[in-house]
């Protein structure tokens, strides 16, 4: 009861646009929606722009874009930050966050080194990797190449439709440095 989240990301349509897949608030009205879960499982809900308050245990979710400010003089029972690496003023964002809740919790797919997400990433915190050989189907007839990197056929397949080695290091292979021109 009585528990408080912040969804962020970078702009405010990524938090709540309707009927937007892409926005994070989408994805609340799609599991609360009556058609997916059986009336007796779904909790009284008031649902506003950017806040969903559950009317059973007086908890909400609200969400903002990030800036430099965002929850700052706030309190949270925990943060969602989304696509952080990708966020221009993360470090600012790391410091306004650092008060408002003990539980922050950052999920991006790599872009570089230079960025706040890296730094926390390769931080002192529980991480949980989502890489593409942890996949079953994926990982179906696997190998390991001359070079000592396994591969798969699916993996050798999207290799293919990529553009660049940048992307298939960023969007693929959860490569900090590779996901970046380094200088």
């Amino acid at each position: 009861n009585y528990q408080s989240f912040l969804l962020v990301s970078r702009k405010e349509e990524y938090v709540d646009k309707r009927g937007d897949p892409k926005s994070l608030f989408w994805k609340l009205d799609f599991i609360l929606d009556d058609r997916r879960m059986p009336g007796w499982l779904r909790p009284g809900i008031d649902r506003k722009h950017m806040h969903l308050f559950n009317e059973e245990t007086s908890s909400t979710i609200n969400g903002e874009s990030t800036t430099g400010d965002v929850a700052r003089g706030d309190r949270r029972t925990a943060i969602l930050l989304d696509e952080f690496a990708s966020v221009d003023n993360g470090h600012a964002a790391l410091a306004s966050t650092g008060d408002a809740t003990n539980c922050r919790i950052f999920n991006s797919t790599p872009k570089g080194s230079g960025n706040a997400f890296y730094d926390v990433a390769h931080g002192n915190m529980k991480k949980i990797r989502f890489h593409w050989s942890s996949h079953p189907e994926k990982m179906q007839d696997s190998y390991v190449d001359a070079a000592g990197k396994t591969r798969s056929p699916w993996y050798d397949e999207e290799c293919e439709r990529r553009t660049s080695p940048v992307e298939i290091a960023q969007e693929i292979d959860i490569d900090y440095l590779g996901s970046d021109h380094q200088f």
